[in-house]
């Protein structure tokens, strides 16, 4: 009698994880993160963060609706040099801020490895926007080594991308329709597009609408955690 009570028990608290991936259920949620660091005396921070809003199509498969938001900072001691004419410029760059808003689908596919536990893979793609601005200060001198310019500027730019990642994740059920997640934004591609400004010399912008990007990054700094509910 006690074994089948047990073997109920057990089989009830794994039909109540269960229920939380089934077919037609809801899911609201979202991740954080962030990191800060100061490497060669320089900061560097970012943060982000992702709400999702999906319905499971099938068992353990989720299908939604992800959006982004994501900020970097990086201070800067670089310096570079150009040469326009008989004028050569001497440039510094300060720091450089980038804003970006994203929107794009989702899918989840969830396997459960407790009563109250499962793993899950994310894939995400969409479209996104990002606004890069830098402080710099420039002076120039001509052929003689007098002094022709002296100046400090702030630039920014707007770029648009294409972006695709791969996340795994873990998900912990304290109670029947909350999640705590953990994952990790392991895979990240972003690919631009549009006709972005051409490069200015006197500048660090560069023209970020054509480029390609694939970023493959297994520390903490990648790790997010959040919540979701699920009904």
């Amino acid at each position: 009698m006690k074994q089948l009570l047990l073997l109920f028990i057990c089989s009830l608290a794994f039909n109540l994880a269960q229920a939380q991936m089934q077919s037609s259920t809801s899911y609201v949620g979202g991740t954080l993160g962030g990191s800060y660091s100061e490497p060669n005396s320089l900061k560097v921070s970012s943060f982000h963060i992702k709400p999702i809003v999906g319905r499971f199509v099938t068992d353990n498969w989720l299908i939604g609706i992800s959006a982004s938001y994501q900020s970097n900072y990086r201070s800067s001691n670089s310096h570079t040099v150009y040469t326009i004419g008989e004028n050569t410029y001497h440039m510094a760059l300060k720091f450089t801020r980038e804003r970006s808003v994203g929107i794009g689908p989702v899918a989840r596919y969830y396997q459960e490895v407790g009563p109250k536990l499962a793993f899950f893979a994310e894939g995400t793609a969409g479209y996104a926007k990002k606004d890069t601005k830098q402080e710099y200060t420039i002076h120039s001198t001509d052929a003689n080594g007098t002094p022709t310019l002296e100046s400090y500027d702030l630039r920014s730019v707007r770029t648009q991308h294409l972006y695709a990642g791969f996340a795994p994740g873990i998900v912990f059920f304290p109670k029947p329709k909350l999640g705590i997640e953990l994952k990790a934004n392991v895979i990240s591609y972003t690919h631009g597009i549009g006709n972005g400004p051409n490069q200015d010399p006197l500048t660090f912008m560069f023209d970020q609408n054509t480029q390609k990007n694939l970023n493959v990054n297994f520390s903490l700094a990648s790790t997010s955690i959040g919540v979701g509910y699920y009904f």
